[in-house]
């Protein structure tokens, strides 16, 4: 009998074990066409995102959140997504699952999904609900602990819904509906569901329960992303297969569960992040914004030079180019601001890539122009081509002498013939419309030319909505990239709620801006990289740090740009007029064995022992190229406001460093802005010249904000008469100069061609 007991207790704790652990049912089948025609050869969780397939994100992120049983419905196309999983580092030995395992089942629904789960009695407790197109770097685990929190004192506490707060601007929040959560912030419990066509100018009201207006308090809220992950107990599955008619999780699920609590007694509930990154690739529009932020770094660690695939070796240099290993560029060829560009890819001679993603293998012709577009594997580009704001599959061949006009989706194999002219929002497929891919259509010879390859594609609404969507995204690109970014999001609170109209609550749809700065960040961020600078870390170590507070505190390209150029000009000064206390600067460099013969040398008891000189290209030759290599500079375009921006910068703190700089040397804020200057421009080559022409014709606006100390309200920045500038006339002098000879010396060149002819 003892050991029958033992065995018994081992087992129970077995089962617990089981039960604690957290699983993940990843929905890879959207059930709808928006990736048409693409998907109808491929499955949507397998097309490239930044040359990463989709599903990579998704598993990655449940990976990086702990999650070690994953269930996976693959829906369409289940032979390559097996196919592909099983090759993958997933399933190999150093996969970080547990186990990962392929639901097969004909489903035309997410409900048909999860009955059938819930007859396979795989789910043993807690579980992650989640989209097969997630792309995120939140940290969920604040979202589990709230769950399980919650459901310890409340059994019928079924479900956590994680939501994102974001701005109206969040580039790849959906264009056509927009939800909105009637929320009780006393318990985070969700009330209400409703959704708003926002295309629909008609009648904008809710109706709501009398009940709900009882609330003491109720937030509603249109300002968040819901990307559907959803943290569930096990109960969520009997509801499922309890209600046959459920089909969708939000507009079925959701609302059903909300209307029938007095019947069950079940809550669903929220958490709503502010920090971190999430998205969902739900349509083209999404595709582009998403595939920008990779590139901006937002999703950072998921950028292209985080390499997260074996075998991928990208590289990023300036202006957020990332170029694999084997690319070749021809001598005359540009690869301009955010782009990738994939192994073995070559691009000819005069040729111009921007704003674009190039896969594998791609061979691109001679005075080729690609804007604003997404080339996949292995396509075939002829000289003298344009394609501007298009999607490109697999295989295509793009003849010599073609134009690809905006909004265009050419689908995998369509060949194009030489001097083919697409007209806008053209949607080319290669297969035939009872999708029997291996008997292609017959070519359309008025579309793509003789001997080409391809016909129209009869798009269905959901296919025409992305294609529309891709072309105005990309339109509203080329004109102004004014959408915001994640990291750059602010809360948009809805104002104007309208209670007077009975049991209605009208909701406006342009909700008033509210902007904030980030101080903290700002403050955090430059002591962070002082503190570095005067250890002298490694400037790899100093730039990680900065990331991850930039990662926690939502900052923006233009507070990582702020703070940089602080901090370090802020040490230069350090450095020349250290603190005399024991602890300052000094003793923290003395310790240092890699700086002590320069500390030494500095003697930073005495303002005397260190020149600004030797104070700037100290800080400056070491850690100013953190501003390049982390793509804050966008030198392509012609207006260099951030390199202009970091002037600023600097020239106010040299402003300011007279209230702390002795009387006879009141001419240092001169000394280092020239140093710093010549050090950037010149020999760091982070600043271009017409950057800093810009700041110099431009001057500064505003003024430093005074202390109490009165003595220092008079020091303020002026436009063309800031005093600091005086000793940097010379160097500026000698730009423009440059610049003049550089002119006239063209210009006697092109004289001598003209003599020559």
């Amino acid at each position: 009998m003892p050991p029958k007991s033992k065995a018994a207790g081992k087992q129970n704790t077995q089962e617990e074990q089981r039960a604690d652990t957290l699983q993940a049912v990843v929905l890879a089948d959207s059930f709808e066409n928006r990736f048409a025609p693409f998907s109808l050869e491929k499955p949507r969780c397998l097309l490239p995102v930044a040359n990463i397939p989709l599903i990579e994100y998704t598993l990655e992120f449940l990976a990086n959140s702990g999650i070690k049983d994953i269930f996976l419905y693959s829906g369409s196309h289940e032979e390559q997504v097996e196919q592909y999983l099983n090759h993958s580092r997933w399933m190999s030995s150093t996969s970080p699952f547990s186990s990962l395992e392929i639901l097969r089942y004909h489903a035309s629904s997410a409900g048909d999904v999860l009955r059938d789960l819930e007859k396979r009695n795989l789910i043993t407790g807690d579980f992650v609900l989640i989209s097969g197109d997630v792309i995120g770097n939140v940290d969920l685990d604040s979202a589990i602990t709230q769950h399980r929190a919650r459901r310890e004192k409340n059994k019928n506490a079924i479900m956590t819904m994680v939501l994102r707060e974001v701005g109206r601007d969040y580039r790849s929040k959906p264009s056509s509906r927009r939800p909105f959560f009637f929320i009780d912030p006393s318990e985070n419990r969700c009330l209400h569901y409703e959704e708003i066509n926002v295309k629909d100018r008609g009648d904008r009201r809710f109706h709501l329960d009398d009940e709900l207006l009882a609330k003491p308090e109720i937030d509603v809220r249109g300002d968040l992303l819901d990307c559907y992950i959803d943290i569930c107990t096990s109960d969520v599955l009997g509801l499922w297969s309890d209600n046959f008619d459920y089909k969708s999780i939000r507009s079925s699920f959701l609302r059903g569960v909300l209307q029938d609590y007095e019947l069950n007694g079940k809550t669903i509930h929220t958490c709503i992040l502010d920090t971190g990154y999430i998205a969902r690739v739900s349509s083209l529009r999404a595709y582009d914004a998403i595939s920008r932020d990779i590139i901006d770094r937002w999703s950072f660690p998921f950028t292209p030079d985080s390499n997260l695939m074996p075998g991928h070796n990208y590289r990023l240099s300036k202006n957020k180019v990332y170029t694999e290993g084997g690319v070749v560029l021809a001598r005359g060829s540009s690869v301009q601001s955010r782009s990738i560009i994939g192994k073995d890819t070559s691009v000819g001679d005069r040729s111009v890539v921007s704003n674009s993603v190039l896969g594998r293998r791609c061979q691109i012709g001679k005075n080729v122009r690609i804007e604003n577009s997404y080339l996949w594997d292995d396509v075939v580009v002829g000289d003298n081509s344009t394609i501007i704001g298009a999607m490109v599959a697999d295989e295509v061949v793009v003849g010599s002498d073609c134009t690809v006009s905006q909004g265009s989706l050419l689908s995998f194999r369509v060949r194009l013939s030489k001097g083919i002219e697409l007209p806008s929002k053209t949607i080319l497929t290669d297969i035939r419309d009872d999708f029997i891919q291996d008997k292609f259509s017959t070519p359309d010879i008025s579309l793509v030319g003789a001997g080409g390859a391809g016909r129209i594609h009869e798009a269905d609404s959901d296919a025409s909505e992305a294609s529309n969507a891709l072309l105005s995204s990309t339109s509203r690109r080329m004109s102004s990239d004014s959408l915001e970014s994640m990291s750059t999001l602010h809360s948009d609170i809805e104002s104007g709620m309208d209670l007077s109209d009975g049991n209605h609550v009208a909701v406006p749809l342009s909700p008033t801006d509210s902007t904030h700065g980030n101080k903290t960040f700002f403050a955090e961020a430059i002591t962070s990289i002082q503190d570095g600078v005067l250890k002298n870390d490694d400037p790899d170590t100093v730039k990680l740090e900065l990331l991850g507070q930039r990662l926690t505190h939502n900052a923006s390209d233009k507070d990582m740009r702020d703070a940089i150029a602080r901090a370090l000009i802020r040490s230069v000064f350090t450095f020349i007029n250290p603190p005399r206390s024991s602890t300052s600067s000094e003793a923290l460099l003395s310790t240092s064995p890699s700086t002590s013969t320069f500390a030494t040398k500095a003697n930073l008891g005495s303002l005397e022992g260190i020149t600004p000189k030797e104070a700037v290209a100290k800080v400056y030759d070491t850690y100013s190229p953190i501003l390049v290599q982390l793509g804050l500079f966008d030198s392509a375009l012609p207006e260099k406001s951030d390199q202009v921006a970091v002037l600023r910068e600097i020239e106010q703190e040299c402003a300011i460093r007279r209230e702390i700089i002795p009387p006879s040397r009141n001419h240092m804020g001169q000394e280092v802005l020239l140093f710093a200057l010549n050090e950037l421009h010149s020999n760091l080559d982070v600043l271009q010249d017409e950057g800093v022409l810009q700041w110099w014709d431009g001057g500064v606006e505003g003024e430093i904000d005074p202390s109490e100390d009165t003595s220092s309200t008079e020091i303020k920045i002026k436009p063309r008469g800031m005093e600091v500038r005086r000793l940097a006339a010379t160097y500026m002098d000698s730009i423009l100069l440059g610049s003049d000879e550089e002119t006239d010396s063209e210009e006697d060149e092109d004289e001598e061609e003209d003599e020559s002819e």
